[in-house]
């Protein structure tokens, strides 16, 4: 019965429990062929050190290559009385590697592929900002430019308009045969003739052979 009861549990896809005598005899397993067999003696030499513990009543956790399925599996003892053996009874856990770590390896790689896509966000933004302030230095730069453009443009329309008003011959603009913005030399000339050059046309003040030209 406890056999059958023992050989019906599964943990997780392929782990089971067996128990074993304080001799090693294997009292029940998921594999009935083994039954009766000594369980030291599916051990290798270099193994059987590693057991030495069973011998007390103490537990034992070990992570090694099953005898049973070639895995890599984590085997767990626990020590119980039965009878007045001198030695201790033990049930043994075995449970694949594979099979107890995948949600782990789950979250691991869940972790991998957040950090991963952190890290391409992180750089995103790394480069967002560097163009960003790119960007911004070549509008400063730019209005700089248009600033200093200004300053030079005012600089070259003061000298122009000093010129302009302290030349010592007379300048006006002509603009179809109006005159305009006239300096003050051609102001005083202007008196000294009679002529109003806010009024009339710029022909009017020229000598009518002279006007053809």
């Amino acid at each position: 019965s406890l056999q059958y009861k023992l050989s019906k549990i599964r943990l997780y896809k392929s782990g089971f429990i067996s128990l074993i005598s304080g001799t090693g005899i294997i009292i029940s397993h998921r594999d009935s062929s083994l039954i009766d067999k000594n369980f030291y003696n599916l051990l290798s030499k270099d193994e059987r050190d590693k057991y030495s513990d069973l011998e007390t009543d103490r537990e034992l956790t070990l992570e090694t290559v099953s005898e049973f399925s070639q895995e890599q599996v984590f085997r767990f003892f626990y020590p119980i009385s039965v009878g007045d053996g001198a030695k201790p009874w033990h049930i043994m856990v075995e449970i694949p590697i594979k099979q107890a770590t995948v949600r782990s390896q789950q979250l691991l790689l869940t972790g991998y592929v957040t950090l991963v896509l952190g890290l391409l966000l992180l750089t995103y933004m790394i480069v967002n900002i560097f163009d960003r302030r790119r960007y911004e230095r070549h509008i400063l730069l730019s209005m700089r430019a248009v600033e200093e453009s200004k300053n030079i443009i005012a600089e070259s329309e003061i000298r122009f308009r000093t010129i302009f008003e302290n030349a010592n011959d007379a300048i006006f603009i002509v603009r179809e045969g109006k005159i305009e913005f006239p300096n003050p030399k051609a102001r005083e000339m202007g008196r000294k003739m009679g002529f109003d050059l806010d009024r009339g046309s710029f022909y009017d003040y020229i000598h009518p052979e002279e006007r053809a030209m």
